[in-house]
């Protein structure tokens, strides 16, 4: 035992002594590699369990209930038995002077509302403090700030900021749309939070700024007003986050009174930013996945090429006495050391990197940002990694052991190609070759990243070109119209909506309109707010398009047409009924299609239903808004419209009336496939360039007999190039239609799950470029084993052989 450990010692030192540059370029290989698979694994691991983390540890809210009422007594709700806490807020707010303006921001809209209890922060939506402290809720001086807040303006813990209020007779006029008139706070940024309410939105890179309950204790008349016109609306926790909402409002209802409460679950709401996380996560994973397959093929290519170089060595020490076992310890023993060196130097490199994890929407819920270890992402690859080294070492030294040539070449391969001019011929032959010699290698490693590379980089650019598609058109979330015109509120108008929408649909850049109520009406699955497919004001004046993704919208008094998540939510498709009960009655609809609707404060653009004025007559009394909607001509500038029309003292507004927040997280979707994509080209770019390398270093003796033949070298150069070409055309033959395969059907996945109306994407401009780009790419790695071939010594090479 003690000679074998002596002898493969000996050999370990003179490995690393003589081939230590080899050595240290595995040992590099096999780090990236580590690190790619454990950071990439530990961040999908990390971005999926950001939502339930973060809920876990902030007493989170079960759901936001509006009443609209600007005197209600929330001390009913907190009676109820099933509230474990509830923090009423004002629907107000108030402006941060100095820091918005040059940011392009509204003053108005940094602020959060703010809350009118001391409950929050303390028994519900009690947040994560990153730095600092929470504010104190007797002090109307002191804020918080979410991260994006810190990091858009540069403001944190210890920074004064001004706050300037409204006056009262603003709130009380509800003319709350000017500057604020009233007093001035000069405030201290005291804490930066996060929890599930008060997080950062991928569509909000500005944050926000909380107030303290102390605001309202010290202000009231300047947050809530003097006549109830500022509605008061609540946060509510319950004991049981999985009880059943509908039922807890019924009983809400029955206890104070008030019909037709708008609520909004916000389980559904973490649900839904958990199945984006997840998303993403999955993309992560795959792209974990796939870097430790490639990471396979490539290390195992280095090393079975490094024991390769020592097999002449070492078959010279067995003849002199070296036995099998000590064989394989010592051609094990120096790439297996690399291989663990490699690995720590990888895990540390995974750590280091584990702060810019998770990606995407989970990096604004994460609960623990900075270094974290993740032991069954980091241990397992530590471990396991010298080990296959070593067995792929020994594997790589009985092959070199055996004789490769009894692969037949393909006889279809041999019989096209003989006819072909030979750089052609010879081109083809090494690019679709399978056989493995010691002179030649198979080219499937090459033909196989290339199409990988191809797939990812199309299915990537193709999911990437549908996210675009989506992000640059908000028809994709139904939102068809341009502007819109504000009529009234609460069951009063205060304009005349019928004037007011004429004058609109006679100008002539306006192409369409469409007068809408909206109320929330209650159904088996909770609140849902309805709009009116309202009258234009003459037959003359088309009607805005409502965007329909299936079946059709009501023509009559027993039809609705549901947006895609009440769908859902009310487990119906076409053909079903739904029962709705408003403030004057209640009504069975017939489903007759699913069409998207105006998003707005109380409801997304696929949440709520279409009904017809006289449907929307029977069930309630009055309205809760009252607005017009209207659609430019193509071409024309919104901005040219409005102005015109305010010279006759019509208000309109930029549409839509609420930028979709799907349209953010839509976004954020495009960095982990682009990411695969980007590892997978770089694997395909990788493969073939080692392919051309050893062809040429493995051929240059044959190369040099066809020299010697008479030859000229630039037909020998052209041999490499066609070797390439072939590569690159294989890759985009087969990757290029199954990446838009691929990419079409994940897009449609994610379109169908945010949902909007999907739109097979289509961007050929973008296939030709991806084939010139590849194209180009085999040429230049072409190029150096080229010239090589082209400046063969071939004394030197027909004597080394």
């Amino acid at each position: 035992m003690g000679a074998d450990v002596t002898a493969v010692g000996m050999w370990f030192r003179v490995e690393w002594r003589g081939r230590w540059r080899a050595l240290i370029g595995l040992t590099l290989l096999i780090a990236f590699a580590t690190a790619s698979v454990q950071a990439t694994a530990a961040g999908a691991r990390r971005g999926a369990s950001a939502v339930d983390r973060l809920l876990e540890v902030t007493e989170p809210a079960t759901l936001a209930m509006l009443p609209n009422q600007g005197e209600f007594d929330w001390d009913v709700v907190r009676s109820m038995p099933q509230v474990a806490s509830v923090s009423a807020f004002a629907v107000s707010g108030f402006a941060v002077e100095g820091i918005g303006n040059e940011r392009d921001v509204d003053p108005t809209q940094i602020g959060g509302f703010p809350f009118v209890d001391s409950e929050i922060w303390d028994t519900i939506e009690r947040p994560v403090v990153f730095e600092g402290r929470i504010p104190d809720p007797a002090r109307s001086d002191e804020v918080a700030v979410t991260t994006n807040f810190v990091d858009y303006f540069d403001l944190g813990v210890g920074d004064g900021v001004t706050l300037r209020l409204y006056d009262s007779r603003q709130l009380d006029s509800r003319d709350d749309t000017g500057a604020p008139a009233g007093p001035s706070i000069q405030a201290t940024i005291v804490g930066v939070i996060r929890s599930g309410w008060f997080s950062d939105t991928p569509g909000n890179p500005a944050g926000a700024l909380l107030p303290s309950a102390g605001l309202y204790a010290e202000f009231p008349d300047n947050v809530v007003g003097t006549a109830g016109a500022i509605n008061v609306n609540a946060l509510v926790r319950l004991h049981d986050r999985s009880a059943d909402l509908d039922q807890f409002v019924r009983d809400f209802t029955e206890l104070t009174g008030v019909e037709n409460v708008e609520t909004f679950d916000l389980v559904e709401v973490a649900n839904h930013v958990d199945d984006v996380a997840s998303f993403e996560s999955k993309a992560l994973l795959l792209l974990s996945l796939t870097a430790f397959l490639a990471s396979i093929v490539l290390i195992g290519v280095a090393v079975s090429r490094f024991v390769g170089a020592s097999s002449t060595d070492l078959e010279a020490l067995q003849a002199i006495g070296l036995t099998p076992a000590q064989t394989r310890w010592a051609a094990a023993g120096p790439p297996t050391s690399a291989g663990a060196i490699g690995a720590l130097l990888g895990t540390c490199a995974a750590l280091l990197a584990s702060p810019r994890f998770p990606v995407g929407t989970a990096s604004d819920l994460e609960p623990s940002p900075g270094v974290s270890i993740d032991p069954l992402a980091l241990l397992p690859p530590l471990l396991i990694i010298p080990g296959l080294i070593a067995v792929a070492a020994v594997f790589a030294l009985r092959a070199g052991d055996r004789s490769r040539s009894d692969t037949p070449q393909s006889t279809a391969i041999e019989s096209i190609t003989s006819t072909w001019p030979l750089p052609i011929g010879l081109g083809t032959r090494f690019a679709l070759s399978s056989r493995t010699t010691r002179t030649s290698g198979s080219a499937r490693p090459a033909l196989i990243g290339a199409v990988l590379g191809v797939t990812g980089v199309v299915a990537a650019l193709t999911f990437a070109h549908g996210i675009a598609d989506a992000t640059d058109d908000y028809r994709r979330f139904g939102q068809t119209y341009d502007l819109y015109a504000f009529f009234g509120a609460d069951g009063q108008d205060y304009v005349d909506p019928d004037a007011t929408l004429s004058t609109i649909a006679d100008d002539p850049d306006v192409e369409a309109v469409l007068d809408v109520l909206t109320e929330s009406a209650r159904s088996d699955a909770g609140s849902m707010t309805l709009f009116t497919l309202g009258t234009t004001p003459s037959p003359s004046a088309p009607a805005v398009d409502v965007v329909v993704t299936e079946g059709r919208l009501p023509l009559n008094d027993s039809e609705i047409a549901l947006a895609p998540l009440s769908a859902g939510s009310e487990r119906v498709d076409i053909g079903d009924s739904v029962t709705l009960t408003g403030t004057d009655g209640s009504a069975t609809l017939t489903v007759t299609g699913l069409a998207f609707v105006p998003s707005g404060p109380h409801n997304t653009y696929a949440e709520g239903g279409w009904v017809t004025p006289a449907t929307f007559a029977g069930l309630f009394d009055s309205f809760r808004f009252h607005f017009g909607l209207v659609t430019t001509a193509p071409g024309v500038d919104p901005q040219a419209v409005l102005t015109r029309l305010a010279a006759d003292d019509i208000g309109l507004a930029d549409g839509p009336i609420s930028p979709p927040a799907e349209r953010n997280e839509l976004a954020q979707l495009r960095t982990v496939p682009m990411l695969l994509a980007t590892f997978l080209a770089l694997l395909g770019i990788g493969s073939v360039a080692h392919t051309l390398a050893s062809t040429s270093r493995r051929r240059r003796h044959d190369v040099a007999m066809l020299r010697a033949l008479g030859m000229r070298p630039r037909a020998t150069s052209a041999i490499v190039l066609f070797q390439a070409a072939v590569i690159a055309l294989v890759g985009l033959t087969i990757g290029i239609p199954l990446g838009l395969i691929v990419g079409r059907l994940v897009w449609r996945s994610v379109a169908l799950d945010t949902p909007i109306e999907f739109i097979v994407p289509e961007n050929w401009p973008m296939i030709v470029l991806v084939s010139v780009v590849v194209l180009t790419v085999a040429a230049f790695l072409a190029a150096w084993p080229a010239r090589r071939w082209a400046s063969l010594q071939l004394g030197e090479e027909l004597r080394a052989e």
